[in-house]
């Protein structure tokens, strides 16, 4: 939100008072400026602590990785059962052999997928400073 004097009633005629109301409505729109990328720096810099944390939530692939094989075969299918038709024990190889494949995959993807957003929030981040520290450098040079 910019906070402009006219809309404090305050109008002025002469080119010195322009000025100074032009500066002030600089200084406050700069103001807002920071207050706002300083919010965004602590929503990503909390973020980041949190991304990290994320990764270990990987214990429920794996828990339902060594879970499944065991009650897989009893889940209904639309010809019945698969410990019917294959035997419990056929049934729980052929679990075990397709969530060996899937699980390292699902734990490779969701790793990637949580430092991808690491680097994205890094680099917002970075960016988010470079910028507040030109505006700062062309407040003061102002």
């Amino acid at each position: 939100m910019v906070l402009y004097l006219e809309d404090l009633g305050i109008y002025s005629t002469r080119t010195l008072a322009f000025s100074r109301t032009y500066k002030i409505r600089k200084y406050i729109y700069m103001s807002e400026l920071i207050k706002t990328s300083e919010n965004k720096e602590r929503e990503l810099e909390e973020q980041l602590k949190k991304l990290p944390k994320e990764k270990w939530k990987i214990w429920r692939l794996i828990a339902v990785g060594i879970f499944m094989p065991f009650v897989g075969p009893y889940i209904p299918m639309r010809r019945g059962m698969l410990e019917d038709r294959m035997g419990y024990q056929d049934a729980v190889l052929l679990f075990a052999a397709l969530l060996l494949v899937v699980i390292p995959i699902g734990c490779y993807m969701h790793f990637q997928k949580i430092n991808n957003e690491i680097f994205d929030a890094e680099c917002e981040l970075e960016s988010l400073k470079r910028q507040n520290k030109l505006n700062v450098q062309n407040e003061i040079s102002e």
